[in-house]
């Protein structure tokens, strides 16, 4: 039997989360194809530094989602209360 584990993670939408990082709320970046877990031994999820949203998704963008294994555009999720 399949065991699934609490996700940490909400996803959100783009616009969602361009406001809410404006707001000061932590914004995590993953590979629209890859599970957000903590415990990954490859991919975790990216939290935004202090750039601007787009800078921050454009450079992740760039280096990450660049294979159709993980996916072409990044996801964006916030952390579950």
């Amino acid at each position: 039997m399949l065991k699934v584990k609490k996700n940490k993670y909400k996803r959100i939408r783009k616009d969602e989360a361009r406001r809410l990082y404006d707001e000061g709320v932590d914004i995590y970046l993953l590979p629209w194809k890859v599970y957000p877990d903590d415990n990954h031994p490859w991919i975790r999820p990216y939290k935004m530094d202090g750039r601007s949203f787009d800078e921050n998704v454009n450079e992740f963008e760039y280096y990450n989602c660049n294979i159709a294994e993980l996916g072409y555009y990044a996801a964006c999720y916030i952390r579950e209360a």
